[in-house]
């Protein structure tokens, strides 16, 4: 009964630890992304040699999407915003 119950929890931390591995190679891979993005938003509005401000933390991504490009997207939007106000609306 003992090793029984030893290899279920064997088993769920394996699942365990592959879920957050998972979700932590996306979060790298979308806040990447979301940092490229976000300074290439912001020079879109200000000048290709203008200096952005510092990235602000990526936000969490949604499932579904390509990371890199989902948060390159996202950031690319944010970075206008941070640019122009105006944009944001």
């Amino acid at each position: 009964m003992i090793t029984f119950v030893v290899g279920i929890l064997q088993i769920l931390t394996l699942f365990a630890l592959s879920a957050v591995t998972d979700k932590s190679v996306y979060d790298t891979e979308f806040c990447s992304g979301w940092a490229d993005g976000f300074d290439a938003g912001y020079k879109d509005v200000k000048g290709q040699f203008s200096v952005p401000p510092a990235t602000p933390v990526c936000p969490v991504p949604m499932a579904g999407q390509e990371p890199y490009k989902y948060g390159y997207n996202q950031g690319f939007k944010k970075g206008r915003c941070q640019a122009d106000a105006a944009l944001c609306r």
